[in-house]
């Protein structure tokens, strides 16, 4: 399901920052789901094991992304903008499109949607505190 919102263009740091923050909340429910199964281990047979093995690589994976986009949006030029509408036919989930869109769309776009994006940010780890507080900083 698309969705139809016209974002204002955004800086390329914040945009960057802000797929750091995406990230961030894929990692954080992804550490949810591998602690979850790592609690079953012992009734798990050797093939489920190696999926487990997997789906923790994917977790390590997705947090180095996470602070590799938040280190990028650092270094960013501050005046380089871009145009958010040509990528959102790529963001197929909703609640995604807002989290990475959600930001960068004027106050009356996101209030009239109910939209609050802190509200989507669930995740409760360092690392997710972190990029939000750089996130704000960078507003």
């Amino acid at each position: 399901m698309s969705i139809v919102i016209n974002p204002s263009p955004a800086y390329l740091k914040e945009v960057i920052l802000s797929a750091a923050t995406e990230a961030t909340h894929i990692f954080g429910g992804m550490a949810v789901v591998d602690a979850s199964l790592g609690q079953c281990l012992s009734d798990l047979p050797p093939a489920a094991l190696a999926v487990l093995q997997q789906v923790d690589l994917l977790r390590q994976e997705v947090e180095g992304l996470s602070r590799f986009l938040a280190h990028i949006s650092e270094e960013a030029p501050q005046h380089l903008q871009c145009a958010l509408d040509p990528v959102l036919p790529f963001l197929t989930l909703q609640a995604q499109a807002l989290r990475l869109v959600g930001p960068f769309m004027t106050a009356e776009q996101t209030s009239s949607r109910g939209f609050c994006p802190e509200e989507e940010w669930t995740t409760n780890d360092a690392l997710a505190s972190e990029v939000r507080v750089r996130h704000r900083q960078s507003r």
